[in-house]
């Protein structure tokens, strides 16, 4: 599988450089990792192309995307037909198959409440194979998978930034969706190719990109192959914590070292949904006992993820190798 062996100390460095700023320039990522700029570059060209690390864009909590996790109960015979068709759409970012009742699970980033229905009713109501439909938007998100790193740089001071200056754009912004694309196809696209497509000064696409990244209207993540990062599985949980507990106990959720979903979700008994990576299956009951601990909540349902079918993006083949990336836009 790619991606199957472990990677070096260096490498995990590089991955969490890279996750704090993934457009910082090469002399101060290498810095960070004891490595030159051409050696810091060329790690992670190695990185990607073996398939151990990856990156994914798209509009993020800072924009007005609508956020659903929608739950499917599928016939098990047409699992595999329905996640392939799914797969290609492009406002389903993350499809898995899931053990339990709703057997596919998946992530859904829609531009409207009306455009959120029609993935609902229509594109995935409308598959053969679907017995039954759950859909819960997720309201707030306090923690998703461009904030998990693996600690290579603990107790590393991590340089500060200035606090981004207020930017607001609609989904439908020219400028925003050309943007996008761009860092689609390469997140370390050049401002001066940027202000190409803009048509404006380099100087303001530079200021444009870190406004859309740094107010989280835009997220970029780097991701990595669960086998290189020795987190080999995930649970995902839906619970039903006291509204007077939730902030501390998302706090500690969050805090997890394994924790790359916490999300305040409507549209059933639970109000969070959280996923969790494990190094080992055994591993669950001992999360889930730290999560019982972080106040007065009840986990209403657990599964474990089987199968990714597409994950922030990116689809894969029956080996779970990345084949091919599907934007916002498609």
């Amino acid at each position: 599988m790619p991606g199957s062996a472990l990677l070096s100390e260096t490498d995990f460095a590089l991955f969490d450089a890279l996750q704090h700023d993934l457009r910082a320039p090469w002399s101060q990522i290498g810095s960070r990792v004891g490595l030159s700029p051409t050696a810091a570059k060329r790690r992670w060209h190695r990185l990607v192309d073996t398939g151990a690390i990856w990156t994914s864009t798209y509009p993020g909590p800072g924009s007005d995307r609508i956020l659903a996790e929608i739950e499917v109960a599928c016939v098990n015979r047409r699992i595999e037909q329905l996640c392939r068709k799914l797969s290609r759409q492009p406002r389903i970012m993350t499809l898995t198959q899931v053990t339990g009742h709703f057997n596919v699970n998946l992530t859904a980033n829609a531009a409207s409440l009306d455009e959120l229905r029609g993935i609902i009713n229509d594109v995935i109501g409308g598959a053969e194979g679907v017995q039954q439909i759950r859909a819960n938007i997720l309201t707030q998100t306090f923690r998703e998978g461009d904030a998990w790193t693996i600690g290579a740089l603990a107790g590393e001071r991590i340089p500060s930034t200035k606090s981004p200056r207020p930017l607001r754009v609609s989904l439908d912004d020219p400028r925003f969706l050309a943007v996008l694309g761009e860092l689609e196809k390469d997140p370390r696209v050049p401002a001066a190719q940027v202000s190409q497509v803009l048509g404006c000064s380099t100087a303001h696409a530079r200021r444009f990109i870190l406004g859309l990244t740094r107010n989280s209207i835009i997220t970029q993540r780097v991701e990595m192959a669960p086998a290189s990062s020795g987190w080999s599985h995930t649970l995902m949980l839906q619970i039903a914590a006291d509204p007077h507990d939730l902030d501390s106990a998302v706090r500690k959720i969050s805090d997890m070292p394994g924790t790359r979903l916490c999300s305040a979700s409507t549209g059933g008994p639970s109000n969070l949904r959280v996923g969790i990576w494990l190094r080992r299956l055994e591993d669950a009951s001992a999360v889930e006992h730290r999560i019982a601990a972080a106040g007065r909540l009840e986990v209403s349902n657990r599964s474990i993820v089987l199968k990714h079918y597409k994950r922030a993006g990116w689809m894969f083949d029956e080996n779970e190798k990345r084949t091919e990336f599907i934007g916002w836009n498609g």
